[in-house]
């Protein structure tokens, strides 16, 4: 789910996808979102033959239903600053898969709530593998989400940063 931006690394995953298909293991990938690089991909979906397992959805009036029946979510992006996809995938209890890019490790625990790769063709292979082959390991990631998502509490956001400035302006005054 995102905009389709080259830095967003889709066709890095359609190559995954592609080589993880090529070794029998049977998957399908659901891309939700339009933009600049639909048409690239469409042409790459077409020259792997994945056109029927690499779902180009474009955008999506409500992308939640799509997101609920995953086995899991695939963030593959070079670089974000602070996803808003993250909570909302987590709050869905969906595992996830993520570049360890910008802001994510502050999302993610890496092993714990979900899996953090590099945005490398050979990174998020390994993830998605481990993810395909474990059934254990994304088990404990959903239990270990339902305590994650108070990361994402509004009320606990605000009066953490409001703590910090009271602190700051006790230290000046």
């Amino acid at each position: 789910m995102g905009r389709l931006h080259s830095r967003k690394n889709y066709h890095t995953l359609m190559k995954v996808h592609k080589s993880l298909l090529d070794e029998g293991f049977v998957h399908s990938i659901a891309v939700i979102g339009g933009g600049s690089e639909m048409e690239n991909l469409q042409k790459q979906a077409k020259e792997l033959s994945v056109e029927k397992t690499f779902l180009l959805l474009d955008s999506q009036i409500n992308p939640y239903p799509y997101i609920k029946n995953s086995d899991y979510f695939v963030l593959p992006s070079e670089s974000e600053s602070y996803p808003l996809t993250i909570g909302e995938v987590m709050g869905l209890n969906i595992p996830i898969v993520s570049t360890n890019v910008g802001g994510i490790p502050e999302m993610i625990e890496h092993n714990f709530d979900g899996y953090l790769v590099e945005p490398d063709e050979n990174s998020i292979y390994e993830g998605m593998k481990l993810f395909l082959t474990n059934t254990e390991i994304t088990a404990k990631y959903k239990i270990n989400m339902e305590k994650s998502v108070e990361k994402f509490d509004n009320e606990k956001i605000y009066n953490q940063v409001t703590s910090v400035f009271q602190k700051q302006y006790q230290l000046k005054g």
